[in-house]
């Protein structure tokens, strides 16, 4: 993949050194002061960097349309999505075990208020019927 990077980086970094050269629209020569040669070079001018913008436009879409079809290219990013995929797997899987464990304790803490609800009410029974065998004894000793 080292090798596929760098050749793509190179390209993404291009820059042509081609010199763009072709019939100019204006001949030099035929003009007829130097103002009309300094407006003729300008557009000259133009049209090169014109046609410069369009070649590197050219070698751009080339690029691009070679990067995305690249198998090598294709293949690293089904991988990197498999190991998303993975790692967001991952974290479901912990995030449903921790809610598990916390519902697990939750219930347990219900489980213990419900002993000890029991364990209370089972004391205020017992206090109470202590009460009453003290009542009884106090009947029973007065009459």
């Amino acid at each position: 993949m080292e090798e596929v990077d760098a050749f793509y980086d190179f390209w993404f970094d291009f820059k042509s050194w081609r010199i763009i050269q072709g019939e100019d629209e204006h001949i030099l020569e035929d003009a007829e002061d130097a103002y009309e040669k300094r407006w003729m070079h300008v557009e000259n001018e133009r049209e090169r960097k014109r046609l410069k913008k369009e070649h590197m436009k050219n070698i751009s879409m080339l690029r691009d349309l070679a990067f995305k079809r690249d198998p090598r290219v294709l293949a690293a990013k089904a991988e990197e999505a498999r190991k998303r995929e993975e790692e967001k797997q991952k974290k479901a899987e912990e995030k449903a075990a921790r809610e598990a464990a916390r519902r697990a304790e939750e219930d347990m803490g219900k489980s213990q208020k419900q002993i000890a609800k029991e364990e209370e009410l089972r004391a205020q029974a017992a206090a109470a019927n202590e009460k009453a065998a003290e009542a009884k004894r106090r009947l029973s000793r007065n009459n």
